[in-house]
């Protein structure tokens, strides 16, 4: 499979949890006091970044050729795929070490799927081993195929690092917008592996 253009987009993140932040930060301005009252408004703010249902990291698009095989039928297609790279937000966890606010995201949701556009499915060939067998492949055994190529390209995305780049984005902008409002060391920490990046 040919990862085609892979485009990144911070949508969501900036948008949403900017809004969300800076109303949050005029809140704990206004009702601020005691230390100990500063952490209970802090714990308020999380369930606030909560309310954003998804954080997307990273949107692709491939153009994938196909060559399999079931029973004694063959395949040859061209399938565009397109898909996603998200984190659940709704799942967020926060805990406190120290002075540094600890966030964890769930493992990431990885989307694979076929393409919407005009097209994005043709049979370039289908053959039989059997003489007399036919050559065309019923819908469930080419939605067997359609599976495995997708299961193909998750695995791909897996080696080639899409997905951990979008572990890192997904961390470094969540870091820097809740840095940026509590003035303190924030960690997040992503499908249990923890990303300390800064500039």
């Amino acid at each position: 499979m040919r990862i085609g253009k892979v485009r990144i987009y911070f949508y969501g993140v900036v948008a949403l949890l900017i809004i969300v932040l800076v109303a949050v930060v005029w809140v704990y301005f206004a009702l601020s006091g005691k230390d100990e009252d500063k952490v209970k408004l802090y714990e308020a703010k999380i369930a606030d970044v909560k309310s954003c249902v998804e954080l997307v990291s990273v949107d692709f698009y491939a153009d994938v050729i196909i060559n399999d095989t079931i029973g004694t039928k063959h395949l040859v297609a061209r399938q565009l795929q397109t898909g996603s790279v998200s984190f659940d937000v709704e799942k967020l966890q926060t805990e406190e070490r120290g002075d540094t606010l600890i966030v964890i995201l769930p493992k990431e949701r990885v989307i694979v799927r076929e393409s919407t556009d005009k097209d994005a499915y043709q049979v370039i060939d289908t053959w039989n081993d059997q003489l007399f067998g036919s050559n065309n492949l019923t819908a469930s055994e080419e939605n067997i195929i359609k599976e495995r190529v997708r299961a193909e390209g998750e695995r791909r995305l897996r080696e080639r690092g899409t997905i951990e780049r979008a572990r890192r984005e997904a961390a470094e902008n969540l870091r820097t917008l809740l840095e940026q409002t509590q003035k303190r060391p924030v960690e997040v920490i992503v499908g249990g592996n923890p990303y300390l990046i800064r500039d």
